[in-house]
């Protein structure tokens, strides 16, 4: 069985989602902006969280990443 386009999008925002968790602190960085860059509205709630990081650099991003979206859902 194929995946459609939208199916390997959405498998993609599970695996990115996922290494939040795992990983080094620059795995966990390009994981956020990749969140961002996937148009993962349904990380909102994770990102929220990650603005509370004791590490700025994780704390940036999230940032970054929730303007980023915002910016993304006000434009449709």
């Amino acid at each position: 069985m194929l995946v459609s386009g939208g199916d390997s999008v959405a498998i993609a925002r599970v695996k990115v989602m996922a290494m939040l968790d795992a990983g080094d602190e620059e795995t966990r960085v390009q994981a956020i902006y990749a969140l961002g860059t996937l148009g993962a509205i349904e990380a909102v709630p994770r990102l929220l969280e990650l603005v509370s990081s004791e590490d700025d650099r994780i704390k940036a991003a999230a940032i970054e990443t929730l303007t980023a979206l915002r910016k993304a859902v006000s434009k449709e």
